[in-house]
């Protein structure tokens, strides 16, 4: 079965009209590992 780990990053957005979104994978250790995304959304609330 695979290792599952969650991070969650919360940043305060300014109101500046542009900006960034996406998700990220790092290697705990050594050169990397495969990885997968499902299930990533953004929504505008508000």
């Amino acid at each position: 079965m695979p290792n599952f780990s969650t991070m969650l990053r919360i940043a305060h957005l300014t109101s500046v009209e542009t900006v960034s979104v996406g998700v990220m994978c790092a290697s705990p250790t050594g050169n990397g590992f495969p990885t997968t995304f499902d299930g990533f959304k953004v929504e505008c609330h508000g």
